[in-house]
């Protein structure tokens, strides 16, 4: 969402300041109209619903169903909205969450009031960031450039290709075609920080330096998976673990090797380290727990920032735990646990307990349940107490 409900002397300098390129200005223009607010209507050649698209493109269809991208209209998100009552509030979450102008169930009209939507489909709208989201306008099918010897194979019966072929566009591969969703610099600010600043983060990056753009991890080989900090082995691949032995305390430091912004990048998740030790039964010594979280930590209301213990691309985070005499058969254990949902769940718990604050208690309900389904364990290791 992008509003606060759902952060002596004197020496002469000379600055140089690159000038951006001509390449890089037909980009950001190439982005901001792909990506104008709301795109233009769709003019009826063919179906927007996902099912359609699936006839032909089987393989991205699947990908997608699995997908972030697919629950990005979901309880949580519906519990929240009250299109009819508060049309404007639907509109500035539905900006990312479903952004085609047939998804929304009031439409603005030249001054601003708002009226039922005659183009609205339900279906389409809670199928969330849907195929057309990124590549329909305006009647018109965009994608990437096409790779040799790749084309999808259509279903029995279908002729291709069924919406007149498509204009290939370089934007498709840009980092700043997520820009549009994943950096919002007219959003919310806590503490002199954007709430959602993925992009700058990436572009501060080394993997920016590199050359290595967003779609070069969450879409490998172009598949829809957009797979991020909800699934295990993206995670993983995105750190490293080096646990030491030192004189005094164990050591354990957590590097961000391999994603290109923020680790986590926003408010929602958090990344917990644990270590503790377990008597030779298995069960833990009292008072031996120790804890450290990683990820930026905000109030409910989104007024304040308790802490930010992120790791930027190549930083690290270190946790001690104190080394101290053992007895026959005790261990120390390691675990890094991820919740990738945590400040939604708690939210969604909250608002519950106040009977819903004028939402909607079922979905609440339901969005919690989801959020606290989530969290799983990334890392664990044991070793003999010394």
């Amino acid at each position: 969402m992008r509003g606060k409900r759902i952060v002596g002397s004197m020496i002469a300098a000379v600055v140089s300041v690159a000038l951006p390129t001509a390449a890089a200005l037909a980009a950001e223009e190439a982005a901001a109209t792909h990506w104008k607010r709301p795109p233009a209507p769709h003019r009826g050649q063919y179906s927007l619903r996902p099912s359609a698209c699936k006839a032909c493109h089987a393989d991205q269809h699947r990908d997608w169903s699995g997908s972030l991208h697919r629950r990005a209209v979901g309880p949580g998100l519906l519990a929240q909205l009250d299109p009819k009552g508060d049309p404007a509030t639907a509109a500035s979450c539905y900006f990312c969450h479903a952004p085609l102008p047939e998804q929304a169930e009031m439409t603005a009209g030249a001054r601003g009031e708002y009226a039922p939507n005659v183009a609205y489909d339900r279906t389409l709208e809670q199928t969330g960031v849907t195929c057309a989201v990124c590549h329909s306008r305006a009647g018109k099918i965009y994608g990437p450039q096409q790779r040799d010897g790749v084309k999808p194979v259509p279903a029995a019966g279908i002729k291709e290709p069924g919406h007149g072929g498509f204009t290939a566009l370089d934007l498709f591969s840009d980092a700043r075609f997520c820009a549009a969703c994943h950096q919002m610099d007219e959003g919310y600010s806590l503490n002199g920080k954007l709430l959602t600043n993925t992009y700058n983060e990436w572009k501060a990056s080394p993997q920016a330096r590199d050359g290595v753009v967003c779609q070069d991890c969450h879409m490998p080989d172009r598949r829809h998976l957009w797979r991020g900090i909800h699934d295990k082995e993206m995670t993983l691949s995105a750190l490293s673990i080096e646990p030491a032995v030192e004189k005094d305390r164990y050591r354990l430091t957590i590097r961000n090797i391999g994603a290109g912004h923020y680790f986590p990048t926003y408010v929602t998740p958090m990344v917990e380290v644990k270590g503790y030790r377990v008597d030779a039964a298995g069960k833990m010594t009292q008072g031996s727990l120790r804890t450290g979280r990683i990820g930026r930590k905000v109030s409910l209301d989104l007024s304040v920032e308790e802490f930010d213990t992120r790791i930027a691309p190549g930083g690290e985070f270190v946790f001690s735990y104190p080394r101290a005499p053992a007895r026959r058969g005790e261990k120390i254990i390691f675990e890094i646990w991820v919740y990738p949902d945590l400040f939604y769940a708690d939210f969604f718990d909250h608002a519950i307990g106040r009977g819903g604050d004028g939402m909607k208690v079922d979905l609440l309900t339901q969005a919690s349940k989801n959020g606290r389904a989530s969290p799983y364990l990334l890392w664990k290791e044991e070793r003999p107490a010394a």
